[in-house]
C-alpha cells in the first residue's frame, strides 16, 4: 500500500499539469498540453501553446545520395545517433506534453462506445497514461521511461533526423517491462509502436517508412492494432 501511495504522489503533479484550468478530465474539460515540443535535437525547449512556430517544415528533405538506405528501413535505422553534449533525444523533448487519442465503436450504424485516451510526459521521463470510457475514467498506468536509442531518418534536415527513439517502459508498481517505439513525423503528431527487444527495431522502420510514403495511414486499422497515433491535445473541450 505504502509503494502504491508512493506511485501516486509522484505522477500527481504530472497529471495536474497536463489538466486544464477550467476542469480535471473525466466529465470535465480535456486536459491540454503545457509544452509543444521541439523537433530539433539541438533545442530542449518547446514553445507554448498559443506562441508561433518558426517557418520551417518538419518534412523538409535533404539530397540523398544514391548509396544511402532508403528512409525508414531497418538498415537505415542500424546505426543510432551518438547524442552529443547540447543534443537532446525525442523522450527528453517530450517534457510537459499531452497527447490524446480516440476510438468510436458503432453497432448497426449507430454509436455504442467512445474510447478516449491520454499521454502525459513529465521532465523525468515519467509517462501517465489515462484511459476514458464514454467520459468516464475507465484505466490509469504510470511508468518510467529510458531512451534505450535513439535513431534518424534520412528524410530530415541534419538537426530534426533524431525524431524517433526506442525506449523501455516500466510500469511502475509492477514487474512489467515492455518495448515501444516512439516516431515524431511533426510537433504535434505522435506514434508509439509496441514490440519485443527482437523486433522493435524493425518494426519502428517499417512504421516510418508507411508514415513517410504513405500520407493516408493512421495506424488505426486493425492490421496495425500495435501502433497508436496521438495527436497534441491543445484544444480544450469537454470529454464526451
Amino acid at each position: 500500500m505504502k509503494k502504491f501511495l508512493l506511485i501516486l504522489g509522484v505522477c500527481a503533479g504530472l497529471i495536474m499539469a497536463s489538466c486544464s484550468d477550467g476542469g480535471s478530465s473525466g466529465g470535465g474539460d480535456k486536459p491540454v498540453t503545457a509544452n509543444i515540443p521541439s523537433t530539433d535535437k539541438t533545442v530542449l525547449e518547446g514553445r507554448a501553446p498559443g506562441t508561433s512556430a518558426v517557418s520551417v517544415s518538419a518534412r523538409s528533405a535533404v539530397s540523398a545520395r544514391s548509396s544511402a538506405p532508403a528512409a525508414g528501413t531497418p538498415e537505415a535505422l542500424g546505426t543510432k545517433i551518438e547524442i552529443k553534449e547540447g543534443e537532446y533525444t525525442l523522450l527528453e523533448r517530450l517534457y510537459s506534453t499531452t497527447w490524446y487519442r480516440s476510438e468510436k465503436e458503432y453497432d448497426d450504424g449507430r454509436l455504442e462506445e467512445i474510447e478516449e485516451e491520454f499521454l502525459y510526459f513529465d521532465e523525468n521521463s515519467r509517462m501517465c497514461k489515462r484511459e476514458y470510457e464514454n467520459g468516464r475514467p475507465d484505466d490509469t498506468e504510470y511508468a518510467k521511461l529510458t531512451c534505450l536509442e535513439s535513431f534518424r531518418t534520412n528524410e530530415r534536415e541534419d538537426n530534426k533526423n533524431a525524431n524517433a527513439c526506442i525506449v523501455l517502459n516500466e510500469e511502475m508498481g509492477d514487474d512489467d517491462r515492455d518495448f515501444e517505439g516512439y516516431y515524431l513525423p511533426d510537433e504535434d503528431i505522435l506514434y508509439v509502436i509496441d514490440g519485443d527487444d527482437g523486433d522493435i527495431k524493425h518494426k519502428l522502420a517499417e512504421l516510418i517508412s508507411r508514415v513517410e510514403g504513405k500520407d493516408d495511414f493512421k495506424g488505426y486499422d486493425h492490421d496495425n492494432d500495435d501502433i497508436d497515433r496521438y495527436i497534441l491535445s491543445t484544444v480544450s473541450e469537454p470529454l464526451r
